[in-house]
């Protein structure tokens, strides 16, 4: 009996002990939940994001240590990062931990749909979700601008797209650009342009728009191409035809016109030259004809052609084998033009007259003259010494305004009997390069050669001249100016010359110049008598220079 008490409390201390020890190894659950909230039915989808960059946060529920790993499936990679990619957790298993992950995607900047997976594990449980972000619109062209000539014609561009799109051409712009369209959803294709020809001497431009049909406009869904068509060429010529006497000269001609052209003379013509004008526009061309050698007339032929087309303009240039200097005396006053014959008046280059003039020689001599603009004179040089003017002319002794203005004159002597130089005689002579004053001028008039933009030398001549009006020599490019000891009046502007480097004051006494500098500033040297430094310097005007030298 005792002995079945001891195995009765053996047995019962033996189960108790396995009882304890069952109840002290059992297992807690392992426990893993992602979630998003910011991603609709993210349990059955996942992620599903834009093109552009952009953030989640997942959250991870669980109460073990957890790893992940992110799978790309496709070619593109590292377009995703996400922290933290683990977590330890070490607290009683009872207890759930919440990890927050921050995720963020990269702007998708291709054309095709990119995907990932990424996996969380703890022990021996996985879950997995994936990332889809969707391609990028794109619509590209393969250029921006179309230049066509006036002619038109149809002109392709290369469209690389992977969504629908419409061409849109403004509606005042249709009448000359049309388009069939040929979209595809993806990949590339062409859009042929017919661009009607131009029919007007202006150019013409027009902005198309490639536009995506959902409507979702943005910059680089929304690529313009620029079309630029170039206006109907256009080539005027103020003459067609030149003469040259045997020795030859130059030729001044104009062109009217819209388009880039270029000179072209054949080899076969060596004694025409394209000369170089300064201080002229482009569209004034000037040609030089050599010396003849032959007795016998010759032509030539100079093209004006057009670089954007086959227009071509021509001028002719025949050289005769007439002599280009003619010397007359005039016997009559108003018979010059009875002197000259008319198969020759346009072919003299330099002239020398002697006699009485009066308002009818004048206008013949001027008619002669080469310019610019206009005229088919070729007189560059003219000899006026042994002539007097009548006095109908403006005043007896005056050169007048419309003598010699505005005209391609190299040379000029002037009657030696010449008392007064009236205002704009010269204005604009951009070929005159020096001019001597005669000894008997008493008065330069207002803009007398002004813009004369190769007139270098000025000299005057005696002690007659008195008074230099306003702008007399202004925009000249004189660097050294000897100012006559007469001279006792300067206008304003006068010598506003800004190459002008040494002025030369030939009188003891400083001219009066009234409120306003005859020079375009006071960095020039002022030369003066000896002795005479102190009354310039405290004169107006001419106490301004920087340096005043006495010589």
């Amino acid at each position: 009996m005792k002995i079945f008490r001891l195995l009765t409390a053996s047995l019962l201390i033996a189960v108790c002990a396995e009882l304890g020890s069952c109840s002290s190894e059992e297992e807690i659950p392992t426990l893993l939940e992602i979630d998003c909230q910011q991603a609709e039915n993210f349990l059955s989808e996942g992620i599903i994001a834009s093109p552009f960059q952009c953030y989640f946060e997942i959250t991870v529920t669980a109460n073990k240590s957890w790893t992940s790993t992110i799978n790309y499936n496709d070619s593109q990679k590292d377009w995703c990062e996400y922290h933290p990619a683990s977590m330890d957790i070490t607290n009683d298993m009872s207890m759930s931990t919440f990890t927050n992950v921050r995720l963020m995607i990269a702007q998708n900047t291709s054309g095709e749909e990119r995907s990932a997976t990424i996996t969380i594990t703890t022990g021996d449980i996985s879950k997995s979700f994936t990332i889809k972000q969707k391609q990028n619109d794109v619509i590209s062209l393969s250029t921006d601008l179309i230049k066509s000539n006036s002619n038109g014609g149809n002109y392709q561009i290369e469209v690389t797209s992977n969504i629908d799109y419409d061409v849109q051409i403004p509606t005042e712009h249709q009448d000359w650009v049309k388009f069939s369209n040929r979209t595809k959803a993806i990949s590339t294709n062409n859009i042929e342009f017919t661009i009607a020809p131009n029919l007007n001497y202006d150019k013409r431009e027009c902005d198309i728009y490639i536009i995506p049909k959902n409507g979702i406009v943005t910059e680089s869904l929304a690529p313009s191409l620029h079309i630029l068509q170039l206006p109907k060429s256009l080539i005027e010529l103020d003459k067609l035809q030149e003469t040259f006497p045997k020795e030859g000269g130059n030729a001044i001609f104009l062109l009217t016109t819209n388009t880039e052209y270029e000179v072209v003379i054949d080899k076969t013509y060596s004694w025409i030259k394209l000369d170089k004008i300064e201080n002229a526009q482009a569209k004034v061309q000037k040609l030089y004809i050599s010396v003849s050698e032959t007795e016998t007339p010759r032509t030539g032929v100079v093209l004006i052609k057009d670089k954007n087309s086959d227009l071509i303009q021509e001028l002719s240039i025949t050289q005769t084998n007439k002599s280009a200097s003619k010397s007359v005396e005039v016997q009559t006053a108003g018979t010059l033009f009875s002197l000259i014959d008319e198969s020759e008046k346009y072919q003299i280059t330099s002239l020398t007259v002697s006699g009485r003039l009066n308002s009818n020689d004048i206008s013949f001599i001027n008619d002669l003259l080469l310019k610019s603009k206009g005229g088919k004179g070729k007189i560059i040089a003219v000899d006026l010494y042994n002539t007097l003017i009548d006095k109908s002319y403006g005043t007896d002794e005056e050169i007048d305004k419309s003598m010699f203005g505005n005209t391609l004159i190299k040379n000029i002597i002037l009657p030696k009997y010449t008392r007064s130089i009236g205002w704009d005689a010269f204005r604009n002579c951009i070929q005159l390069e020096t001019i001597q004053i005669p000894s008997k001028i008493s008065y330069i008039g207002a803009s007398a050669f002004n813009y004369c933009t190769s007139l270098k030398t000025i000299t005057f001549e005696g002690n007659s001249l008195t008074h230099i009006d306003n702008w007399a020599f202004s925009d000249c490019p004189i660097k050294s100016i000897y100012i006559p000891a007469s001279v006792i009046q300067i206008g304003w502007g006068a010598f506003s010359c800004p190459q002008l480097q040494e002025i030369h004051m030939l009188g003891e006494n400083p001219p009066t110049v009234g409120n306003s500098s005859p020079f375009a500033n006071f960095n020039a040297t002022l030369y003066v008598p000896k002795g005479c430094a102190t009354k310039y310097w405290a004169a107006p005007i001419w106490g301004d220079f920087k340096n005043i030298v006495e010589e």
